[in-house]
C-alpha cells in the first residue's frame, strides 16, 4: 500500500476548514467536516481506484469497470462510518491494559 505523499499537507489543509467553519451553524460545521474527511479518504486511497476499476476486470472479466468507482465511492463511506462510530463511542474500541 503506497501511503501519503506528504503527512504535513494535511495540517494545512485544516486552515481553510477551520476558518469555512468559524462562524457556521452546527449542520453546517458537520457538512464541512465530512466533506473534508471523505476528501482525504479518497485521496489518500487513490491508489485502490485503479486497481478496481482496470485489475479486477481484467482477472475476472464479470463486471464493468464503472462499479468498481461505485465500490471505491462506498469504501470512503464505510470508513467513514466507521470513523464516526468508533470515534463517538470511544469506549467501543478501547484496549485495556493490564
Amino acid at each position: 500500500m503506497p501511503g501519503f505523499l506528504s503527512g504535513a499537507l494535511i495540517w494545512f489543509s485544516l486552515i481553510p476548514l477551520l476558518f469555512a467553519m468559524e462562524r457556521v451553524g452546527i449542520w453546517k460545521k458537520a457538512l464541512l467536516s465530512f466533506l473534508y474527511f471523505f476528501t482525504h479518504i479518497l485521496i489518500t486511497f487513490f491508489w485502490v481506484l485503479p486497481t478496481l476499476t482496470e485489475n479486477l476486470p481484467f482477472v475476472f472479466g464479470r463486471y464493468p469497470s464503472w462499479l468498481g468507482v461505485v465500490v471505491y465511492l462506498l469504501m470512503g463511506v464505510i470508513e467513514l462510518l466507521r470513523s464516526l462510530v468508533l470515534d463517538s463511542f470511544p469506549t467501543l474500541h478501547r484496549v485495556e491494559r493490564f
